[in-house]
């Protein structure tokens, strides 16, 4: 560990927003209605068919979940580059104001 306060690369974090993000619209969008409503179909007198019927609520459920949680997960590392940046102004601003009265 050195003498290093504040390390970070804003512009990384901002591509992991990016990546994140389209990663959370992608699994938003994922429907598994049709297909498994032509599973049920395929097996009606099954025990495999209803429980097909009745999967696809709890399935959706869960993608737009993770889609969710995926959103705020690149919101956070978009705020945590701003904020660094910000940081970044504020400090270099700062030491400007000292060297300037030096």
């Amino acid at each position: 560990m050195g003498n290093e306060v504040l390390q970070a690369d804003a512009e990384s974090l901002r591509a992991l927003a990016d990546a994140v993000r389209n990663q959370g619209a992608v699994i938003a969008g994922i429907d598994v209605s049709g297909i498994l409503a032509d599973a049920a179909a395929a097996m009606p007198d099954s025990a495999s068919g209803p429980a097909a019927a009745r999967a696809g609520d709890p399935i959706t459920t869960g993608y737009r979940a993770t889609s969710e949680m995926l959103t705020s997960m690149a919101d956070a590392a978009q705020s945590s580059a701003s904020s660094y940046d910000a940081v970044e102004v504020a400090f270099r601003n700062r030491l400007a104001t000292y060297q300037a009265a030096v």
